[in-house]
């Protein structure tokens, strides 16, 4: 935090000293504030008026206010945690609603810390560091992704802690990428819940067969159907890489070679994981007791 030293070789005026420095102001929105000294004088086009080092008593932040913003309480805290009882501006200057970063930022507080969703409060947290938006923005110029991002203003992006570290829970500097949004849906395709987490196939309910479909450019592809369960998951992940390939070579062709490799990296990954969960199912018989069921 920024803090301002009282000069001592302004002219005070009695009025001042006895009503307003060293007193406690109430603001509209960030609680109370305390005048504790005098900065120095602003000239405006009219007038020049004097500046007050003003410190709110819930966070300790100091800043620079006028004596009519003062009385009016129209003080702002940058400081105050506005978003989600965590998040707050920072020393960030301007409209921090407006910056094209602000999305991201309030999306990844309130995924882990709204109530209304309850699954991210489990699994997902902040960095302390990011809880400013403005160390948020700061960090980000950083991040793999970032430039892109900018130089492709018309594509949605979304920030994601999953790609650098795998089983990562924190949105931090360390471990944060930018990805058009599209592409991490495509990467991502989560499932509803199931007593296994594979991805890529389902069975059948009239032929009791495995079946595989996969969804690209708004349209379903059937790939296969058969009795086998891995050939017909693995059948789904080569066209999953297939199409992630075709999407690096055309529509995010931009993106550096280092963030494909995560993303690559990524759906290997992914694709291990289900692979196990598969086996894991067919050895406790879950396919064939669902077979039985349906066939009574």
């Amino acid at each position: 935090m920024i803090k301002y030293a009282h000069n001592e070789n302004l002219v005070i005026t009695d009025y001042v000293k006895n009503n307003i420095l060293g007193k406690t102001f109430k603001t509209k929105k960030h609680g109370y504030l305390k005048v504790i000294g005098v900065y120095d004088y602003y000239q405006n086009n009219k007038n020049k008026l004097l500046r007050y080092i003003c410190k709110f008593e819930n966070t300790g932040y100091e800043r620079l206010a006028f004596a009519t913003a003062i009385k009016n309480g129209n003080v702002k805290d940058k400081y105050s945690k506005i978003l989600c009882s965590v998040g707050y501006v920072g020393e960030y200057k301007g409209d921090y609603s407006k910056h094209f970063l602000f999305i991201h930022w309030q999306g990844m507080i309130e995924r882990c810390y709204n109530e209304k969703y309850t699954c991210y409060r489990e699994n997902g947290e902040v960095d302390e560091r990011w809880h400013s938006f403005s160390n948020f923005i700061e960090d980000c110029e950083n991040l793999l992704g970032y430039n892109e991002m900018i130089e492709h203003s018309n594509v949605k992006f979304t920030i994601d802690k999953d790609y650098i570290k795998e089983g990562n829970q924190i949105y931090s500097k360390d471990n944060c990428c930018f990805l058009p949004q599209t592409l991490n849906a495509f990467i991502l395709n989560q499932n509803k819940k199931r007593d296994y987490n594979y991805e890529g196939i389902y069975l059948r309910s009239d032929s009791l067969k495995f079946r595989t479909s996969i969804r690209f450019q708004g349209k379903t592809k059937n790939i296969m159907q058969s009795d086998n369960p891995e050939i017909v998951h693995d059948a789904y992940w080569d066209e999953k890489l297939n199409i992630a390939k075709i999407y690096f070579e055309n529509e995010f062709s931009y993106l550096s070679d280092k963030l494909k490799k995560i993303i690559y990296d990524r759906i290997e990954l992914k694709y291990n994981m289900s692979k196990k969960e598969l086996k894991r199912a067919i050895e406790d018989n879950y396919f064939n007791n669902i077979i039985k069921e349906k066939r009574k």
